[in-house]
């Protein structure tokens, strides 16, 4: 059942019709495309062969990654879609979950199924191009989250998403030119927005190898070393010690209510231990921990969610808590459960395959390489100036450029599908591609 036009749609869409170029119109979508919702396939089908099948995990950066897809043999299915429906260059949108409204493109040349509540979009009198763009444009997100009905998952039905009025130039040929233009200006700022992303994770793969040279090594490059006699560990400094985890803190099981400080796995950022703000509200016993108490997510261990406690607290769900004993420096043995090499150990013998979780008696047992007090806090204050002083405001930064650029990138699309800017009379640098850069237009100049 569609809901009532709220007020503030309504006024909206007049508005947005008022500033709209005289040549333009508002047409509903159901009148110049359609759509084509999935099949709802028993999970009990899906495999490691056979046709794919995209789900709204699939849809990632605007196009669906088939890294992790799943597929199903046509022969086990007992009913099953006509034909695999989607193809090279079609628009792909989940309807449903957290992530309603994400589109992106299916650029393989193999025909794929679609599973429920994802649809593709099939354009009839409208430019593929302009219609990638338009449902990539705030004005269509904002539209969805007004339509969108449902409690604590959000839903959107094919008719609803249909029923948006698009600014539409009248001639096709503007729709080209504007899709033209946005492929051309939206493919630069995409490729300064991945510079970014990959400077990220360059500066995280290195903090990443000074904390494990460092917690493994130790400083001083001329130490004499010796055989740790554990394989991942490899050679340790001579004076170093080895020793269990269990014998250089205690883990905390007392549980208690402190809710003004609870904390769950998501408030730990993967890889870094940064704390996250987020609005969840609990109400539940946890872990007390106090501070300086480090935090280890034991649900997917690979994820690196550890966290050091600056103030009081309680820890909920699949959180372990360790305590460091009076010769541990805090810090440091922080530093060593997040490190690379300890992480990949506890998840090489985590079990579960859906959910898979660690051990906490293994993790108790793990060896680890252990220097003096002094040369822990030197250690420690080493890798703390690293990630707080340079790395981490390096990577504050990054991002901050990275969100300003898809800022940038969503009001150049919206102002271009609303008429704000006339590109009609643009046209590409000599010598540039403006074909190359969107796979959804390429599919139009191929398929017209």
């Amino acid at each position: 059942m569609n809901k009532p036009i709220h007020e503030s749609e309504t006024r909206t869409v007049r508005d947005l019709k008022e500033l709209l170029p005289e040549r333009w119109k508002l047409i509903k979508l159901k009148l110049v495309c359609n759509i084509e919702t999935g099949f709802a396939f028993p999970s009990e089908v899906f495999g490691e062969t056979g046709t794919p099948v995209i789900r709204i995990t699939d849809i990632k950066n605007r196009e669906i990654n088939l890294s992790e897809i799943k597929r199903v043999d046509d022969l086990l299915l007992k009913s099953k879609p006509k034909r695999p429906s989607v193809n090279k260059g079609d628009i792909i949108m989940a309807m449903t979950g957290a992530t309603i409204g994400k589109v992106g493109y299916y650029n393989s040349d193999k025909p794929s199924y679609l599973n429920q509540r994802v649809c593709r979009f099939i354009p009839a009198s409208i430019d593929r191009g302009y219609l990638w763009h338009t449902l990539n444009s705030e004005i269509y997100k904002k539209y969805i989250e007004l339509e969108a009905f449902g409690g604590a998952q959000a839903n959107i039905s094919d008719s609803q998403l249909l029923n948006f009025p698009a600014p539409l130039p009248e001639l096709e040929a503007e729709q080209q030119k504007i899709a033209q233009f946005l492929d051309y200006e939206t493919a630069k700022i995409d490729a300064l927005i991945d510079e970014q992303k990959r400077l990220i994770e360059l500066l995280k793969e290195k903090r990443q190898a000074v904390i494990s040279h460092a917690v493994t090594k130790g400083l001083n490059p001329d130490a004499p070393m010796k055989d740790s006699g554990i394989e991942w560990l490899g050679e340790v400094p001579e004076h170093w010690e080895i020793k269990k985890l269990k014998f250089c803190s205690r883990m905390l099981s007392d549980k208690g209510k402190d809710n003004t400080n609870a904390i769950s796995l998501e408030n730990i950022e993967n890889g870094t231990g940064a704390f996250i703000k987020t609005e969840s509200n609990f109400d539940q016993e946890g872990v007390l921990f106090e501070p300086l108490d480090i935090l280890f997510g034991k649900l997917r261990p690979y994820l690196a969610k550890v966290y050091l406690a600056r103030e009081h607290g309680s820890a909920l769900g699949d959180i372990l808590v360790f305590r460091a004993n009076k010769d541990i420096s805090p810090e440091f043995l922080f530093f060593r459960l997040i490190s690379q090499e300890f992480i990949r150990q506890v998840d090489q013998s985590s079990y579960g395959s859906k959910m898979p979780r660690a051990n906490p008696e293994l993790i108790k047992s793990l060896q680890i390489a252990v220097p003096p007090i002094e040369e822990q806090v030197k250690v420690s204050d080493y890798l703390a100036n690293l990630q707080f002083n340079k790395i981490m405001p390096s990577v504050i930064n990054a991002s901050s450029l990275v969100k300003l650029l898809e800022e940038r990138r969503s009001a150049l699309i919206s102002a271009a599908v609303t008429g704000k800017i006339d590109v009609r009379d643009w046209q590409p640098p000599a010598g540039s591609d403006t074909v190359d850069s969107n796979a959804s237009v390429q599919t139009e100049r191929h398929y017209g």
